[in-house]
């Protein structure tokens, strides 16, 4: 792979997607294509998405087997390059650590002083935290 320097490599303008492979497969391939695709619209970054999703096929077919069976493929767009890899994914197979929930001291306000969380839209910001479209901000009165 010989990468080709553009705004991307020097500036980091582009997108990515990391998706769980399991088996060889990718898990929501057509979720993470389309957010994927929405993320370099945004940078009005030239993309054919059918020969992205190729790519990712031959790209997995040729390397089936180096697969372990529980991996992560990574994709990245910038202006002049389409890059995948894949690695062993490190969270499969381990269940979320539990831990005691810390008591921390709850801090006590007047009506007139409570902090409260504010969305405001924001259409051209890409998010990829679950609340699409936005920012939070911790205000005070």
């Amino acid at each position: 792979m010989r990468l080709r320097m553009d705004e991307g490599y020097y500036f980091g303008i582009g997108a990515f997607e990391t998706m769980a492979l399991e088996d060889g497969e990718p898990v929501f391939f057509d979720r993470h294509m389309d957010r994927l695709e929405e993320a370099v619209k945004y940078f009005e970054i030239f993309f054919e998405r059918k020969t992205a999703e190729k790519m990712v096929w031959e790209y997995l077919d040729r390397n089936k087997e180096k697969l372990s069976g529980h991996d992560a493929l990574k994709t990245a767009v910038s202006e002049k390059n389409f890059v995948i890899s894949v690695r062993p994914n490190p969270y499969a197979g381990k269940e979320p650590e539990s831990r005691p929930i810390e008591k921390r001291p709850t801090a006590k306000f007047p009506i007139a002083m409570t902090p409260f969380a504010l969305y405001i839209p924001r259409p051209k910001l890409i998010c990829t935290s679950g609340i699409p479209n936005t920012v939070s901000l911790l205000l005070y009165s």
